[in-house]
C-alpha cells in the first residue's frame, strides 16, 4: 500500500473537501479523486459518501484516520531522518527544467541538502563522470558510458501568450520569443533550444538570453513562447486571473520529449530520488 494515499487520506478527512485537499496537496482534484478510490479498493471499505456538492466520511473512514494519521507520522520521521544523512545532495539541472521543477524538488527533500546547479545540453552527462554532481534531468540525452536515463514522463510543450492578447491576429503573424543561444548537435536534432520543431515556420520577433528574459517579453504583452505546459502551469499558480499565460492553438502536432533523470550506472535509485521522481510525476500529470 502506498502511504502517500494514507496521507492524502488524511488530509482530504480533515478538511472535510477533496478540493481544498487537492489545493493544499498541490495534485489535481481528478488525481486525488483515483487515488481515494485506489485506497478504498485495497482497504475493502468505503470512507466517503457524496452529499449534495460536497462528501462526508464513513464511522469506517474515522476508525482508518486515526490508525493512519500514526502510520503517516512515522513515515515523515524516518523521510526526514533519511534526508538528515544526505549531505549536499547535487542536482544538475537546465534553466528551463528548473524553472519547472525547482520547487517541486525542495519540497521533496529539505532545501539545507539541495544544490541545484545548472546544467545545459550536453552537459549534464559530463558533471555526471567528472562528480560534479550526483544525478540530474534533462530532455535530450548525451549517452555517455556508464551513464543511465530513467523515463519519468511525458513532457508536453504549448504556445503561450498573456491572456487576451493577439486574439485578432492571424497565427503567422503572432510573434514569438525565441532562444538565442546556439544548440549543440544532439541526438534529437533540435535547431532550437526552445525544442521548436524544425519544419514549423514562425514569426521569430525576438532573442532571449534565457527562458526566464524571454518570459519578462511575454509577460510585456510583446511576444508568445514555446514551453513546457507545467511551466505555464506553476505561473499560472501564482498570478491574478487578468495576468494569466493562454496556450494558443497552433499548427503544431502535440510536442513531447521524455523527461529523463539522469544517473551514473554506480548510483542507487535511492528513495530520495524515487520521492523526487514521484512528485514531479504527480506535478506533470496535473498540469495536463
Amino acid at each position: 500500500m502506498d502511504t502517500d494515499r494514507l496521507r492524502y487520506f488524511c488530509v482530504i478527512f480533515e478538511t472535510g473537501s477533496l478540493t481544498k485537499a487537492a489545493e493544499i496537496l498541490n495534485i489535481s482534484h481528478s488525481a486525488l479523486s483515483k487515488s481515494m478510490t485506489v485506497l478504498q479498493d485495497e482497504l475493502g471499505l468505503v470512507l466517503f459518501r457524496n452529499v449534495g456538492r460536497g462528501i462526508e466520511a464513513t464511522e469506517a473512514a474515522t476508525e482508518v484516520y486515526h490508525k493512519s494519521k500514526d502510520i503517516v507520522a512515522k513515515v515523515a520521521k524516518l523521510r526526514q531522518s533519511e534526508v538528515a544523512t544526505v549531505k549536499n545532495l547535487r542536482i544538475g539541472i537546465s534553466e528551463l527544467l528548473g524553472l519547472c521543477f525547482s520547487r517541486t524538488i525542495v519540497d521533496a527533500i529539505s532545501p539545507e541538502t539541495c544544490f541545484l546547479f545548472n546544467s545545459s545540453t550536453g552537459e549534464l552527462e559530463l558533471n555526471l563522470i567528472e562528480k560534479k554532481i550526483d544525478f540530474g534531468l534533462c530532455l535530450v540525452p548525451f549517452p555517455q558510458k556508464n551513464i543511465e536515463y530513467l523515463k519519468l514522463a511525458k513532457l508536453v510543450f504549448g504556445v503561450y501568450k498573456l491572456k487576451d492578447l493577439f486574439r485578432a491576429m492571424p497565427s503567422a503573424e503572432i510573434p514569438f520569443v525565441v532562444p538565442t543561444s546556439n544548440v549543440k548537435e544532439n541526438p534529437l536534432n533540435l535547431r532550437t533550444s526552445d525544442g521548436w520543431p524544425a519544419q514549423i515556420e514562425r514569426n521569430i520577433h525576438y532573442g532571449a538570453t534565457s527562458v526566464s528574459s524571454g518570459l519578462e517579453i511575454v509577460n510585456a504583452g510583446k511576444a508568445c513562447i514555446f514551453i513546457p505546459k507545467v511551466l505555464a502551469f506553476n505561473i499560472n499558480r501564482t498570478r491574478a486571473k487578468n495576468f494569466l499565460l493562454e496556450e494558443i492553438e497552433s499548427p503544431l502536432k502535440p510536442v513531447t520529449f521524455d523527461l529523463l533523470l539522469v544517473k551514473h550506472s554506480h548510483t542507487e535509485e535511492n528513495q530520495i530520488i524515487k520521492r523526487i521522481s514521484k512528485e514531479i510525476r504527480l506535478l506533470c500529470s496535473a498540469s495536463l
